[in-house]
């Protein structure tokens, strides 16, 4: 039986996987990033290319003394892109902005009436939306909203009944 793999989730995997070494390591060169991939240099040098392109990947100077030409460095562009975090607890909630490198650019805490689903959700679209319209993040450089919430959503008079069912 013949076994293929699906080219666009391996070229994804292969680029996070770039992005993920960039981010901890600082700085490589595409043979570094080669021997630590596995991936081949052409394989490096298409996958490099490409976030380059994109913005999230820049060359960031030449390494010296080595024969031959000297080899390029890459690093990643922590500026590129911001994700958004959201902290919903019983009674405020929290939101953080953070880089690629996880350095958080913006943090904010604020009250919350958390009694009513709806309002939580507006609360927390309208702190993104004036994060964005204050200028503190860049809304096209937004690559996600990730909102956590601790409990469940579920009023405490019915986790009573709820509990007398399961048994």
């Amino acid at each position: 039986m013949l076994h293929g793999i699906n080219l666009e989730v391996a070229a994804e995997w292969n680029r996070r996987m770039l992005l993920q070494i960039l981010r901890t390591s600082g700085q490589k060169t595409r043979r570094e990033l080669a021997a630590v991939t596995g991936l081949s240099m052409p394989a490096i040098a298409n996958i490099a290319g490409l976030l380059i392109k994109d913005g999230f990947v820049q060359e960031s100077g030449r390494t010296s003394g080595n024969r031959g030409q000297p080899a390029i460095r890459l690093q990643m562009v922590k500026e590129r892109a911001i994700c958004i975090g959201v902290d919903v607890g019983s009674s405020r909630m929290r939101l953080v902005a953070v880089n690629l490198a996880g350095q958080v650019v913006h943090r904010r805490t604020q009250a919350l009436d958390v009694a009513d689903e709806a309002v939580v959700c507006a609360t927390i679209v309208d702190a993104v939306a004036q994060l964005t319209a204050s200028g503190i993040v860049d809304a096209r450089k937004v690559i996600g909203v990730a909102v956590a919430r601790c409990g469940s959503w579920i009023d405490h008079a019915d986790r009573g009944s709820r509990h007398q069912r399961d048994r």
